[in-house]
């Protein structure tokens, strides 16, 4: 280190030692120039074209080869989530709490296929009985619920009418079982 820091210019970059072509891939490499001319971009597809021509070396090191040839990825606007990724996301949230780009996503997602839209109000309309605890738009949801043609909302109908009772005794009085359901499921295993 001393030698380094008495010298009067600094080092050259002698010690960084230059990546070689793989010895094996080597005489392959005008054929590989060739097809990445053409276009062919694919590392196992021009590896399998180079074994039929002789090559017994392994296929990461032609991948490794092409990948040199690669542009450098640029950073540019940062890529959206996939659109169907957040398309639940987007039909059980409140609207009111929808960003512009995720409102304009929706309609578009709504525009395009109808039954979707009709399983949107469906459960917009659950979501708004249930927070403002409306025993009234409930009843006309489980109604309009049960006669819609999409099946999901038909048979969840079906099945809260038969436990109604509960359901609405829910939604007066401000009382739940919540906290002490761990115990009863205790004691139901215990006898």
């Amino acid at each position: 280190m001393r030698r380094l820091l008495n010298r009067a210019t600094p080092p050259s970059q002698e010690y960084v030692r230059r990546r070689h072509v793989p010895r094996l891939v080597e005489p392959f490499l005008p054929y590989l120039l060739q097809r990445w001319a053409d276009g062919c971009r694919n590392g196992r597809q021009l590896t399998r074209e180079i074994e039929q021509l002789g090559y017994l070396g392994k296929g990461s090191a032609v991948r490794w080869m092409i990948a040199r040839w690669r542009p450098p990825k640029t950073r540019g606007q940062p890529k959206r989530r996939l659109l169907t990724r957040h398309v639940p996301w987007l039909l059980l949230r409140a609207p009111d709490l929808l960003k512009d780009e995720e409102r304009a996503d929706l309609e578009r997602v709504l525009a395009a296929d109808a039954m979707l839209g009709g399983g949107y109000n469906l459960v917009q309309r659950f979501r708004a009985a249930l927070h403002d605890l409306d025993v009234t738009a409930f009843k006309q949801w489980l109604l309009d619920a049960a006669a819609s043609d999409l099946k999901p909302f038909a048979r969840l109908a079906a099945g809260m009418t038969d436990d109604l009772e509960a359901i609405t005794n829910a939604f007066r009085y401000p009382w739940s079982t919540g906290p002490v359901e761990g115990h009863i499921t205790r004691v139901k295993t215990v006898s």
